[in-house]
């Protein structure tokens, strides 16, 4: 899936949420900066290619900006200028 809790899938970075004290699973975005489409059931947020780490890679990440519906267990929590589930 695009994004969910740990544990992560091998190729999934571990990303933490802020400080909120959450960690998300992150997959990595394609070549064209795209993420998987398919969302846990219930969820109206998007996967978007949002999340880096240290060494610039790209990583897809549930993003809730106008108050989509995260996955069961999740909460929509703001880092930055962007609002993650």
């Amino acid at each position: 899936g695009p994004a969910g809790p740990p544990p992560c899938q091998r190729d999934e970075f571990v990303a933490s949420v802020g400080a909120s004290g959450g960690a998300l699973c992150a997959p990595p975005c394609d070549a064209s900066f795209g993420c998987p489409a398919d969302v846990p059931t219930g969820a109206t947020a998007s996967p978007q290619c949002q999340v880096q780490d240290g060494d610039g890679n790209l990583y897809c990440a549930l993003t809730c900006p106008r108050g989509e519906a995260c996955p069961a267990g999740a909460r929509c929590v703001p880092v930055g200028f962007t609002r993650f589930c």
